[in-house]
C-alpha cells in the first residue's frame, strides 16, 4: 500500500489527494483489490498487462525495454504484453519487435506470440505480405502443443501450404512436433509429397526429432506405394528416435513409424514398410513400444482380415508378429488387448497359409504323374496350297471335268447321228 501511495503522490504532487485516490480505487472503482492487509493487486489481469505495455512503450523505472521482452518472450508474464505493445506502438517500433521475435530461438510459446503480435499491429504492417510470410515461416518451424492451438490456422490455407511444406522437418527444438507438421497432418490434401520425399532422401543430415516428423507424416497419411518404395532402405527405421521428454522417448524411428501406422487415416497398409518395421523392432533389445500402438495397428488388420499382397511373406509376418509380444506388458489391460490382437492376426495368417497349401496340393493331385507322348494322328492333313506341286494338282483336278464334258458332248453327237 505504501508503494502505491508513493507512486500516486509522485504523480499528483499532493499526499492528501493521493490518499483520497487510493481510497476511491480501493472501495469504488474495483481496479485494485486488497489481497491481504496492505497488499494490492489488479482485479483484471488484462488492465495490468495493458499498463505494462504502455510502460514499455513510454519508458519505466525498471528499465524493461522491447529487446528484453523479445528475449524473455517464453515468460508467461509477457505473453499478452508483447502483442499489446505491438498494437499501441507506431508501425516502425512494432515491426522492430516482430523482427526481434522472428530472430529468437525456438520455444513452445514463440509461434503463438509472433503470430498474435503481427495480427495485433496496425494495417500498415498486416498488409506487408513479405513480413507476413516470414511470420508464418517462423511460426511453422516452432513447436506447438496441439493442432487446435496451432497459430497457422489464423492465416489463409493457400498462403500457409507452400510455407508449411518448406518448413517441415526444420524444427530446432526437441520439445514437440512443429506447427508445420500439425497443420499438414490436418490438411493432407495440401501436402507436397515430392518436396517431402526429397527431404526424406536426405534423412542422414536430419536430427532425430526432425526425421521423426517426416517418418510420422509419411506413415500416417502418405501414399502406400511411396512408403513401400522408401522402405527399401531399412536403415531409416534403425536410426535413433527422438527424445521429447522423460515420459516420451523413442529408441528407433521404427517406433515412430508404428505409432503413426496406429493412427493411419488413408486406405491401404504399406506391406513392405510394416515388414521392415516389425523386423527392426524384433531385433531391438530394448524397444519402447506402447501397447495402444500395437493394438491400434493389429486390431485394425484383424478387423479388415487383411492379408499382405505377397503370400510368400506371410510366414515372416507370423514370426515377427509373435515376436512383438515380448515388448507388450501382458499385466495391464492395454497389454492384454495388444497380445490378443497380435496373436489373432498371426493365427489368421497361419490359417491362410494352411488353406493356400491345401489348395496347392489339390491342384497337384489332378495333374498326371507320368509324361505321355501324344499318338500320331491318322487323319490326312491337307497340304498347303501354292508352289509347283499344288499347281499341278489343281491342273489335274480341273482337267477331269473338262474331259467328262467333252465325253458327254461326244455321246450326244453319236445319238443324233444314229437317228
Amino acid at each position: 500500500a505504501d508503494q502505491v501511495l508513493d507512486s500516486f503522490t509522485a504523480v499528483l504532487g499532493d499526499g492528501a489527494r493521493a490518499a483520497q485516490l487510493l481510497e476511491h480505487i480501493r472501495y469504488r472503482t474495483g481496479l485494485l483489490v486488497e489481497r491481504r492487509t496492505g497488499v494490492f493487486a489488479f482485479a483484471h489481469l488484462t488492465f495490468q498487462e495493458y499498463l505494462a505495455a504502455r510502460a514499455v512503450h513510454e519508458g519505466n523505472k525498471l528499465g524493461v525495454d522491447p529487446e528484453r521482452l523479445a528475449r524473455e518472450h517464453a515468460d508467461a508474464r509477457w505473453q499478452e504484453v508483447i502483442p499489446l505493445y505491438c498494437g499501441l506502438t507506431p508501425a516502425p517500433a512494432a515491426t522492430k519487435m516482430i523482427e526481434a521475435l522472428i530472430a529468437q530461438a525456438d520455444s513452445m510459446r514463440l509461434g503463438a506470440i509472433v503470430t498474435e503480435s503481427y495480427l495485433s499491429s496496425g494495417a500498415e504492417i498486416v498488409n506487408d505480405k513479405e513480413l507476413r510470410n516470414r511470420v508464418i515461416g517462423r511460426a511453422a518451424r516452432a513447436p506447438e502443443s496441439s493442432a487446435k492451438k496451432n497459430s497457422l490456422i489464423r492465416f489463409p490455407e493457400k498462403v500457409v501450404a507452400p510455407i508449411a511444406n518448406r518448413q517441415l522437418g526444420l524444427n530446432e527444438l526437441a520439445q514437440g512436433l512443429s506447427a508445420a507438421f500439425l497443420w499438414l497432418i490436418e490438411h493432407h490434401d495440401l501436402v507436397d509429397w515430392d518436396s517431402v520425399v526429397a527431404k526424406f532422401r536426405e534423412w542422414r543430415t536430419c536430427e532425430p526429432f526432425q526425421l521423426a516428423e517426416l517418418v510420422c507424416l509419411f506413415h500416417a497419411i502418405g501414399p502406400r506405394t511411396t512408403i513401400n518404395e522408401l522402405a527399401r532402405n531399412p536403415r531409416v527405421y534403425e536410426a535413433p528416435g527422438p527424445i521429447y521428454s522423460d515420459s516420451e522417448q523413442y529408441k528407433t524411428q521404427a517406433e515412430v513409424a508404428l505409432m503413426a501406422l496406429a493412427s493411419r487415416m488413408s486406405e491401404g497398409v504399406p506391406d513392405r514398410a510394416l515388414s521392415v518395421i516389425l523386423q527392426t523392432l524384433c531385433r531391438s533389445a530394448d524397444a519402447s513400444i506402447r501397447s495402444d500402438w500395437v493394438h491400434g495397428v493389429f486390431a485394425k488388420l484383424m478387423k479388415d482380415e487383411y492379408l499382405p499382397h505377397d503370400p510368400s511373406s506371410w510366414a515372416d509376418f507370423v514370426r515377427h508378429t509373435r515376436g512383438l509380444t515380448k515388448f507388450t506388458e501382458a499385466s495391464s489391460r492395454r497389454g492384454e488387448e495388444a497380445h490378443e490382437a497380435l496373436n489373432a492376426w498371426a493365427d489368421f495368417l497361419e490359417s491362410a497359409i494352411a488353406k493356400r497349401a491345401k489348395k496347392t496340393l489339390k491342384k497337384k493331385g489332378k495333374r498326371p504323374t507320368k509324361k505321355t507322348t501324344p499318338k500320331p494322328s491318322t487323319k490326312k492333313t491337307a497340304k498347303p496350297m501354292g508352289g509347283l506341286k499344288a499347281g499341278k494338282r489343281t491342273a489335274k483336278k480341273t482337267a477331269k471335268p473338262m474331259t467328262k464334258k467333252k465325253t458327254v458332248k461326244h455321246k450326244i453327237k453319236k445319238k443324233t447321228s444314229r437317228r
